[in-house]
């Protein structure tokens, strides 16, 4: 049995004026993988639930940008990880633009979306692929940083 961990963090970006706050809610995704015999099939692509995580922007009048980057803790290159937007979220800011399709997470900080105002429950799913028998059998982790700036 192969385990793969995603742990959600965050780091907030102050504004001029005001502090912007950015929390995230259900943010660890453990997948398990099994079959590492001579043989087996596995997925070459593994899904979270489409409201894995959930963000909320909130102390925000202005626009903003989200962006997201991993830190490799114990991580294959071979597997490619990748994060979406699957839900505008509530409140009364203007809905999110952009991320409704998968991009890769990196180590470098990507633009996911941006919005204005505040905005709840705005939800996210995650996708690896990559997987192979010749990763053999070992916990891998990352964890994924979100960044908030308004601008």
């Amino acid at each position: 049995m192969t385990r793969f961990i995603v742990f959600s963090a965050f780091w907030l970006a102050l504004s001029q004026g005001q502090a912007i706050t950015l929390n995230v809610a259900g943010g660890t995704w453990q997948q398990v993988v099994n079959g590492y015999r001579a043989g087996d099939d596995l997925n070459d692509r593994y899904e979270s639930d489409r409201g894995q995580t959930q963000l909320t922007i909130d102390n925000s009048i202005n626009r903003w940008q989200l962006k997201v980057r991993r830190t490799a803790i114990n991580w294959p290159d071979d597997v490619v990880l990748e994060i979406r937007r699957t839900s505008d979220g509530t409140d009364s800011g203007t809905p999110p633009t952009g991320g409704e399709t998968y991009i890769e997470i990196t180590t470098w900080d990507t633009i996911l979306f941006s919005g204005e105002g505040n905005r709840s429950d705005i939800d996210l799913q995650f996708r690896m692929r990559g997987i192979s028998v010749e990763l053999g059998i070992k916990d891998y982790f990352t964890e994924i940083t979100y960044t908030v700036e308004e601008h």
